[in-house]
């Protein structure tokens, strides 16, 4: 995240990238832009004093719930995702991995990269090894066939 995007308000954090569907014409409408945004900070339970307060005034794990949030309620049809959780106390790190499973669930592809073992295994439908460059090997995370060597 830029340092002007930190100085940007929670709403407007909300929104970034989406301001288009929030504009008519030449203006943009601000109770469509703050609804979505209110929205955004229940669902992921992002503890702020209210959505005008400098997104840079966020703890790390708020900060990290509102841009992985801002991120799955875009809509997009594929995630990105490294290191979800690096940081957060245990209560944050069970809200991201619950919303990175809902946005599994309702089809979205995610890749997800991360050296944190039970995180892989815990959230990924599949897994592949990668040490130094080269694919060691792959395999299903749960109730599929065991690790399988890439030789």
């Amino acid at each position: 995240m830029s340092a002007r995007s930190l100085k940007m308000s929670v709403a407007d954090n909300a929104i970034l990238g989406l301001q288009r569907k929030y504009t008519r014409s030449l203006f943009r409408s601000f109770v469509d832009a703050r609804e979505s945004a209110e929205a955004l900070v229940t669902r992921f339970g992002i503890r702020s004093s209210g959505i005008d307060l400098a997104a840079g005034k966020l703890s790390g794990g708020n900060l990290q719930k509102l841009i992985l949030g801002r991120e799955i309620m875009r809509g997009s049809a594929a995630l990105v995702v490294e290191h979800p959780t690096r940081g957060l106390d245990v209560g944050a790190v069970e809200s991201v991995w619950r919303e990175l499973l809902h946005a599994r669930q309702e089809g979205k592809a995610i890749l997800l990269i991360s050296t944190e073992l039970d995180e892989l295994l815990n959230l990924a439908g599949q897994n592949c090894c990668d040490v130094r460059g080269s694919h060691h090997g792959y395999g299903r995370s749960r109730g599929g066939p065991r690790w399988k060597r890439l030789d």
